[in-house]
């Protein structure tokens, strides 16, 4: 059977893992995918552990599903996530923040039913559904299109969400989160991610309109001065494979285009 590692890291997670734990197990009960959740932990202090001990008893009793927990002192969230890259033995891979949880439709069970048993897929790109009070939503579109250049997208402000991206592990494995960049280094793991599946197969990736991920932003990219160093970051990621130029109109053309994100018409994409 496919298998789909989950990874998440966390530390000091006891007010919100809960809800992402109760979404896997509601998830794998629907699929006919293996679930490996990986959970990465900075030495939580508070009872995220606890919560964890609970998760995998339950867990235990569902066939497809398995919890994998590592606990190391806390290094930074991008160290955690290479950490996690380097411990998946699963077909596929998707990280899923510890404040993030996944939400269980028809449309999402057909997405991890069909697509991840595609043997001709090695890459989705969803949207995510941003939560901005406790019962409104709003989806969030990833910008990318397929028929142009890397480097061509760059110019459109090309723009993957990291909780819309689930990748072969294949590929995810070759790439790494450069702990430098500690707040854009998911930025550069993704691109590259998609460079290297367009090079394994180019007609691999698929671009969905529907969301399997409910994002809850804030925490320490959400804040204002993060966002500006993020700018930088971006810029740079950008500029050390393309040069400055492209590395600047990227950054005019991604903070432009953000409200595009949010828009209906970010799904004509496709046809560019």
């Amino acid at each position: 059977m496919t298998s789909l590692c989950i990874a998440t890291v966390v530390k000091n997670g006891e007010a919100f893992i809960g809800r992402l734990n109760a979404s896997v197990c509601h998830l794998s009960r629907q699929i006919n995918v293996d679930i490996i959740h990986l959970i990465v932990d900075g030495c939580s202090t508070d009872n995220t552990l606890y919560v964890i001990s609970k998760y995998k008893e339950k867990a235990s009793k569902i066939s497809n599903l398995r919890v994998q927990l590592v606990i190391e002192p806390d290094s930074g969230i991008y160290y955690a996530m290479n950490k996690a890259l380097s411990l998946i033995q699963s077909d596929w891979v998707s990280f899923i923040n510890s404040d993030d949880f996944i939400s269980v439709d028809t449309q999402v069970v057909n997405l991890f039913n069909h697509n991840l048993n595609n043997p001709n897929l090695s890459l989705i790109l969803a949207p995510h559904a941003r939560q901005l009070s406790k019962s409104v939503f709003i989806n969030e579109y990833p910008i990318y299109y397929p028929l142009l250049s890397l480097r061509q997208n760059f110019f459109l402000g090309f723009k993957p969400l990291h909780t819309g991206f689930i990748v072969r592990a294949c590929i995810a494995k070759q790439s790494f989160y450069p702990i430098q960049y500690n707040i854009s280094a998911d930025f550069y793991w993704m691109s590259l991610c998609i460079s290297l599946s367009r090079a394994t197969e180019p007609s691999g990736i698929v671009l969905l309109d529907f969301p399997y991920c409910v994002y809850s932003k804030g925490g320490f990219s959400g804040k204002l001065i993060n966002r500006l160093i993020a700018q930088v970051q971006l810029l740079l990621i950008v500029r050390e494979r393309h040069g400055f130029f492209v590395g600047l109109l990227y950054i005019i053309s991604r903070n432009t285009r953000a409200l595009c994100t949010l828009s209906p018409f970010s799904l004509f994409r496709n046809i560019i």
